[in-house]
């Protein structure tokens, strides 16, 4: 910037750095649960008067490219942080996914069994 007037000129520079990593990766996700490809994980049914416990189930995601003959995304290898959300907004918290219109105090628990996740 330049400003001239009065026989006074003043110059001012400024710097501005950005950082950003630019992957062409199309990526895509899959939840392998019931073994149909449907991505999607279905619980029994729970019943509150009964206080029966639901089963576990587990699942996997699965991140892949079309085509690649690896498994996995090339987008980490720019950057190497995922993160999954489950639930709604405002839904998730510390302990697990509260869930809502399912009857007050029923959580499900989400957690991941590989240490490094």
């Amino acid at each position: 910037m330049l400003l001239a007037g009065g026989g006074l000129s003043h110059a001012s520079v400024q710097k501005t750095l950005f950082s950003a990593d630019v992957v062409a990766s199309a990526c895509h996700v899959v939840v392998d649960a019931d073994g149909t490809g449907s991505s999607r994980l279905t619980f029994g049914t729970y019943r509150k008067s009964s206080a029966a416990p639901v089963p576990p189930r587990d699942f996997t995601v699965r991140l892949y490219e079309t085509g690649a003959t690896v498994q996995g995304c090339s987008a980490f290898l720019a950057g190497q942080i995922a993160t999954l959300n489950f639930g709604n907004p405002g839904q998730l918290d510390g302990q697990g996914v509260v869930t809502r219109g399912a009857g007050d105090g029923i959580r499900i628990d989400v957690r991941a069994a590989d240490t490094q996740a």
